[in-house]
This record gives C-alpha cells, sequence and structure tokens, in this order.
C-alpha cells in the first residue's frame, strides 16, 4: 500500500496476488481510495463491501462476468472495468460522484434502468465493442447535462415521450444520434 503527500491511499494488487478474491475486509485497506485489481478469474459478490472509501476502481483485463456488489462505494468517481468479460452492468445510480465508466471490449447485453447518477459533474461512459444493441433510455436520462457516450453497435434507445425530451434537453454528447434511434413506449417497463 502506497500513500501520498495528500493523504490518499492507494493499493494495487500485486501480480503474485490469488486470482480470485474473496474477502478485501482487512484493516489495511479500509482507507484504501484507489483499487487496482486486475487480471483476476473471480471476484466474490461482497468482495469490497468493506471498503467504502474507494474512489478509483480498476478492474480491467479480468476474467469475470459480474462486478461484485458496489452499493457500498458511494464515493467512486472512476470505474474501469473494460476487457473483463463482463455480461451486465448493475446500477451506478448511488455514486452521485462518477465521471467516468470504462466498460469498452466486454459483452454487455444490458444496462441497469437506473445504470448512470444524477452525478455532481459530467459523466463520461464508454460502452464500444460490447453486444449491447438496445437501451432502455431510463439507464442514461439521470446523468448530467453535457455527459458523454460512446457505444458502437445501439440500434434502439427505448423511451418514453417524456424522457425522450429529457435527452434532447439535457444536450448529451454521443457518437451515434440518440434521438434518431429513439423508439417512443407507452409502459416503460414493457417496451
Amino acid at each position: 500500500m502506497l500513500a501520498d503527500p495528500r493523504g490518499r491511499q492507494d493499493y494495487t494488487v500485486p501480480g503474485a496476488f490469488p486470482h480470485r478474491l474473496h474477502d478485501l475486509n482487512h484493516e489495511n485497506l479500509l482507507n484504501v481510495e484507489r483499487l487496482e485489481i486486475n487480471y483476476v478469474t473471480s471476484i466474490a459478490h461482497d468482495a469490497l463491501r468493506s471498503l467504502t472509501k474507494v474512489t478509483y476502481l480498476d478492474i480491467m483485463e479480468s476474467n469475470i462476468t459480474r462486478l461484485p456488489d458496489l452499493s457500498s462505494q458511494t464515493l467512486m468517481s472512476s470505474l474501469d472495468a473494460s476487457h473483463s468479460n463482463l455480461v451486465d452492468a448493475p446500477s451506478l445510480a448511488h455514486m452521485t460522484h462518477l465521471a467516468g465508466v470504462s466498460l469498452h471490449y466486454n459483452y454487455i447485453e444490458r444496462l441497469a434502468d437506473d445504470f448512470l447518477p444524477n452525478a455532481d459533474g459530467t459523466v463520461g461512459m464508454s460502452m464500444v465493442h460490447n453486444s449491447l444493441t438496445e437501451l432502455n433510455a431510463s439507464s442514461i436520462v439521470q446523468a448530467p447535462p453535457l455527459s458523454s457516450f460512446t457505444f458502437d453497435q445501439l440500434e434502439v434507445v427505448w423511451a418514453t415521450q417524456e424522457e425522450k425530451d429529457t435527452l434532447d434537453a439535457k444536450n448529451f454528447y454521443c457518437n451515434i444520434d440518440l434521438l434518431s434511434i429513439v423508439k417512443i413506449i407507452d409502459d416503460p417497463t414493457n417496451p
């Protein structure tokens, strides 16, 4: 573990660390703010629960299909789980300080309906090279105005008329014209 002059504590799991993480609840880790755990093949669902001060989490280049429970990481500003074989992504709505989400090069087919938070500042999200072809507008509509998203296979955004109007008003930057692929639905729970 390393500490910088500002008192921030960083922890990089060394290459010799076990490829299966079951529990990181250790007194030496409780104040860690930056955590890098790459090349793991398994992370227990509750392995990060006690690490409530983490602001930066890097789990990239791992062979995992699901992220561990991140509900206690309310201070998170950056999440990188790119190149990790993920098939879905949980809600990050509780992460009001979130600024960056890198989930590119995975197999994500869907995002949680309340995926992005109404964060303190703009949110950047990279979702290229995934299996995501459809998106519920509720997954991104809470993000702050001027947030930016990159998708490559997105074909449809399911939205109520109100969600479409919100997408338009927030002026999100996206490499795809989101409004041009919106399909209006009456019942948001059943597109």
